[in-house]
């Protein structure tokens, strides 16, 4: 059923992308020469989309795949408009929701800005179709997001008759700050056959006390990479109570991987489910 609504989107994405479209380029006939990405997700994804010779510009965070590395940078989370300006673009790519004052002050200022804001699986697939229609690529889009559908298809499939496995991601630790619900991170985790223990708060990243995590005691934890070392954590003596910590059900993700809603996430979601169903997917 996810997957017949999945295709539902994507079709949706790829009919309304013509629209979108027109509120930034002259024509439709006029496929973008010059691009700037404004996040590391976005450029994963232009890169997918095999739009290497056409992007002129990203971010400092911008880091796969490597040749991300080699293009002009625009600045870090806030955008340097100046050299924007300077590399003349015929679109930046930016997110709705994590670049709003950017996206503004761009557009005040007369730039071409198309933005996404993909929340969730689904939407990354919806968002690649729209940007491969609207930038030359849509066979590229359609390739991509096949193989993305196949490889999700094939992980529920080897998952779905194994019991769900209580859950926690960590992604601060001094305070602790874990995945709540209704974000990207708890839809991949949702993919994977994990119960995110936090999922019903309402805040998409709550703070939480050792007494309150002590209370739910996950059978996983995930920490993102650099928040704090595997024997660090370990070493201390709350942390040794928790069932998961005894029985070294610990798991330490890129953070890259796991966040960026872009078309590496089944890569996310296959290492996450080979983790807590402990088999091989």
């Amino acid at each position: 059923m996810r997957y017949n609504v999945a295709g539902m989107r994507i079709f949706k994405g790829i009919f309304l992308c013509l629209v979108l479209f027109v509120l930034v380029m002259p024509s439709l006939a006029i496929v973008p020469q010059r691009i700037i990405s404004g996040m590391p997700s976005i450029t994963e994804m232009l890169f997918a989309l095999e739009l290497d010779e056409q992007i002129v510009g990203v971010t400092t965070n911008c880091n796969y795949p490597p040749a991300a590395l080699e293009k002009e940078k625009v600045g870090g989370f806030f955008m340097n408009l100046e050299k924007i300006v300077s590399l003349k673009p015929d679109l930046v790519v930016m997110h709705e929701d994590a670049q709003v004052k950017d996206v503004k002050r761009f557009k005040e200022h007369g730039l071409p800005v198309y933005t996404i804001s993909p929340d969730s699986v689904i939407e990354v697939m919806d968002t690649l179709a729209e940007l491969g229609q609207g930038l030359g690529r849509r066979p590229e889009a359609e390739e991509i997001i096949a193989r993305m559908k196949s490889e999700i298809l094939s992980i529920e499939a080897k998952v779905k008759d194994l019991s769900e496995k209580k859950v926690l991601v960590i992604v601060g630790y001094k305070p602790l700050i874990v995945v709540g619900g209704n974000n990207f991170i708890d839809d991949v985790l949702r993919y994977a056959g994990a119960d995110n223990i936090a999922g019903e708060t309402k805040a998409a990243y709550p703070q939480y006390s050792f007494e309150q995590l002590l209370l739910l005691d996950p059978d996983y934890v995930i920490v993102l990479d650099g928040i704090i070392g595997r024997e660090d954590l370990k070493r201390d003596r709350r942390w040794r109570s928790l069932k998961a910590i005894k029985e070294d059900k610990l798991l330490f993700i890129d953070a890259d991987l796991l966040s960026r809603p872009g078309p590496r996430i089944t890569e996310a979601i296959k290492k996450i489910a080979e983790f807590i169903h402990e088999t091989k997917i």
